[in-house]
């Protein structure tokens, strides 16, 4: 490059004007090849160092420099086999992840886990000493505000989109519902779903044996027909859920005062769940006025809960709150699956290990308010009510009148350990709730009793059966049409017409008037029935290979005459069909009283149970009630199949069987049995005159109670949700079209109203 320089140059010399930028020109030239000689060696000390070999700190091997990590404590080069990245809770753990070496990772650990102890003891003392700042509000972030802000915009868009004319995609959509709500595709989209989910995964993590059984249809239809046979036990028997806890007569109740005591906690276990600190602190203030919110962490961990630590100056009382995952399949499908050794027996490793985070994280903070005289108490709902029955253990020593209160609680702990948690827990359980009751035991009972062959056979029937009706397009389409009560007759002249053209068909007078009377109305179905009448009676044992000939030859009637020959050839294939199903009927009964082979037995584990006294909160006429048990009982260590496995576990769930449980002279009417009514006590139809699907556990789904007059109705008489203070239904609930209108005037009255009214259509006729 210098010498094409020295050459330009030598090539310019004779031109004086040029001279000056020449020279500027080899300065330029020079600085150039400057930085290019150092950019070059640069480059090469850098690839020169990475070619090059480090020891690891933890390990002591050599390892190419560029294939380290540096540890973010000591700064030292480790390998990508010794490092370790993890996130540390807290008000002084980082906020992002870092990369640490073996030998510093306990030390960050210690030194984190100090800083924590000692902030969350400068807001207790400040507590004490009356000084404590409030929560404030974060300030919110671009990105937070525009999903706000759509998130109301699609709510906003869900809502108009009801009222737009869609024409015949709307009326799709229709159809579509109707078939997703009355037939087993209602599991897609709800927590039905969900909890076989937690169901499976529970059983794949804990490799059981067949479980690829349970991602079967056998299984999935079982289960759903299963629910259907469990809700009809329970309507034919109202007062079941009450017998499975009575002793000689007797229901052991719960004091009044302690469920009094569980109402007022339940409030608590309800601000937690809030999503932020302010906004749990705004609704504390409403929840329990004069306390204050001292702590408030949430965690995104699925081992270690969120807490809140409330407290009340005037009561010198202290409540640490621990909800549950916001994820119910965090603790579902750990659920049972390792043992810790804890004190005298085994509990849940998970649960266990965040107690002991618990007790170094926040027991000091807990220790400091009991020396100041505070009575302190534990709340836990799901994960964190079995976290906090663990804690209670490992604090009692230094606090003896540390008391647990566990709503939901998971079974955690073996037999062994059970007797430890008799003098400070009580545990309580809602009706159906699934987590409880979710163990490896109760599953492979589960699997037993719905992969049994009687069971399977009678799924793959009724499966079957509800195929074959979802494909009846014609009655999917006539759905939403109620069928006239029954012996009701026809309008005269609307009978007669039917009538007309059912002798046209070839039928005569008194068969098709019977048959019309017996289909209120349907003419359709009023030819099919006339056509089997005439194949059945003797004068037609052989049936006609061709059509009849019509009694006159007008082209309408011989179609219609062709119809009914043909509706008469599908009544036969039907009445087989029926006949076959009979006989398949009765295999199945035989086979379901055969034993069935045993699964393959799980691997060994103690069985786990709810720790604690356990309150469980049945119903008896659709109210809740109380009822004390051992953990061993069978309401407790067996999976109720329930559309409600899931919904029961919520937290407004339980409060509200609970403030039912505190009234001490229930007035709801008593439930009649689903066998005392064979049609709807307010229409007078059919239980499933809307249902696609007729098959014998659907039909049992398609009867409800009404919860303010105990009657067994049909869905769409039943449609409406009031409340009803005076029966104890401070919520809405399902109500009855009858019971729903005798709420603005009673019976008597509305009688008396309706007689007024048709004579004064009288007299204004008679006038005219």
């Amino acid at each position: 490059m210098r010498r094409a320089l020295r050459r330009a140059l030598r090539a310019l010399a004779p031109r004086p004007a040029m001279a000056q930028d020449a020279s500027g020109l080899l300065r330029l030239g020079q600085n150039a090849t400057q930085m290019a000689s150092e950019q070059l060696g640069r480059l090469s000390q850098q690839v020169g160092q990475a070619a090059s070999k480090r020891d690891c700190i933890s390990c002591g091997e050599a390892y190419l420099w560029a294939g380290m990590l540096s540890c973010a404590e000591c700064r030292q080069p480790v390998c990508r086999e010794c490092w370790t990245s993890f996130s540390l809770l807290g008000p002084a753990a980082p906020k992002e992840r870092q990369v640490h070496c073996k030998s510093c990772k306990e030390l960050v650990r210690q030194r984190v886990r100090e800083r924590n102890v000692q902030l969350r003891r400068q807001r207790s003392e400040a507590y004490l000493a009356g000084r404590l700042e409030p929560f404030a509000y974060d300030p919110e972030s671009k990105l937070e505000t525009t999903v706000r802000l759509s998130g109301h915009v699609m709510t906003g868009l869900n809502k108009v989109s009801g009222f737009l004319p869609w024409g015949q995609a709307a009326q799709a959509i229709r159809a579509g519902y109707y078939v997703v709500r009355y037939g087993p595709l209602i599991f897609a989209g709800n927590e039905i779903l969900e909890s076989f989910q937690l169901i499976f995964g529970l059983a794949k993590k804990l490799e059981m044996p067949a479980y690829h059984r349970l991602t079967s249809p056998d299984f999935f239809g079982g289960l759903y027909y299963s629910m259907a046979e469990h809700w009809g036990e329970r309507g034919r028997a109202p007062q079941m859920e009450t017998a499975q806890h009575s002793q000689g007569g007797q229901v052991p109740e719960v004091d009044r005062a302690l469920l009094l005591t569980l109402r007022h906690l339940v409030r608590l276990l309800l601000v937690s769940k809030e999503d932020s600190a302010t906004d749990a602190q705004r609704l504390l203030r409403q929840a329990m006025p004069g306390a204050e919110l001292v702590l408030a962490e949430l965690s995104n961990s699925s081992t270690i809960p969120s807490f809140f630590l409330v407290c009340a100056r005037g009561a010198k009382a202290a409540y640490l709150v621990m909800p549950g995952t916001r994820n119910v399949a965090d603790i579902a499908t750990d659920s049972n699956a390792t043992e810790e050794p804890f004190g005298e027996g085994q509990g849940h490793k998970g649960i266990v290990q965040s107690a002991r985070w618990m007790a170094e994280e926040v027991g000091p903070v807990l220790l400091d308010l009991h020396n100041a005289g505070y009575r302190v108490t534990i709340l836990g709902h799901s994960l964190g009510a079995g976290v906090g029955a663990f804690l209670t253990l490992m604090l009692r020593p230094q606090m003896p009148n540390l008391y647990c209160y566990g709503f939901g609680t998971p079974a955690c702990v073996d037999e062994d350990l059970l007797p430890s948690f008799l003098g400070c827990m009580i545990s309580v359980v809602n009706r159906d709730d699934l987590i409880p009751r979710l163990s490896l035991k109760s599953v492979q009972e589960l699997m037993q009793s719905v992969l049994c062959p009687g069971q399977v056979a009678k799924t793959k029937a009724w499966m079957q059966e509800d195929w074959q009706a979802i494909k009846d397009l014609e009655r999917i389409v006539e759905l939403r049409r109620r069928p006239a009560q029954e012996g009701a007759p026809a309008p005269e002249g609307e009978e007669e017409m039917k009538l007309l053209q059912l002798m046209e068909a070839g039928v005569d007078r008194d068969r098709a008037l019977r048959a019309l009377r017996a289909e209120n109305g349907d003419l359709n179905s009023a030819m099919l029935r006339a056509t089997a009448e005439e194949v059945e009676s003797p004068a037609n044992e052989a049936p006609p290979s061709a059509p009849p000939e019509p009694p006159t030859s007008d082209p309408a009637a011989r179609a219609q005459a062709a119809m009914s020959w043909l509706g008469g050839r599908l009544q036969e294939a039907s009445q087989q069909v029926a006949h076959s199903a009979q006989q398949v009927a009765a295999g199945l009964h035989r086979g379901s009283r055969e034993e069935p082979p045993p699964l393959p037995p799980p691997r060994e584990q103690n069985p786990f149970l709810v720790p604690g006294q356990v309150i469980h909160l049945y119903r008896r006429n659709g109210l809740g009630r109380a009822a004390r048990c051992e953990a061993t009982h069978e309401a407790l260590t067996h999976i109720v199949p329930s559309k409600d496995m899931l919904t029961d576990h919520k937290m407004q769930s339980y409060a509200r069987a609970l403030h039912q449980a505190c009234i001490q002279e229930p007035k709801a009417p008593e439930w009649e049995s689903f066998e005392a009514r064979e049609l709807c006590a307010c229409c007078n139809a059919d239980f499933s005159w809307a249902y696609v699907l007729h098959s014998e556990p659907q039909k049992m789904l398609s009867r409800h109670h009404c919860f303010a007059c105990g009657r067994v109705v049909c869905e769409g008489c039943s449609r409406k949700r009031l409340a009803h203070e005076h029966l104890g239904f401070q919520l809405p609930v399902r109500t009855c079209d009858s019971c729903a209108f005798a709420q603005f005037e009673g019976a008597d009255e509305a009688l008396v109203a309706f007689a007024n009214e048709e004579e004064a259509a009288k007299l204004a006729a008679s006038s005219c």
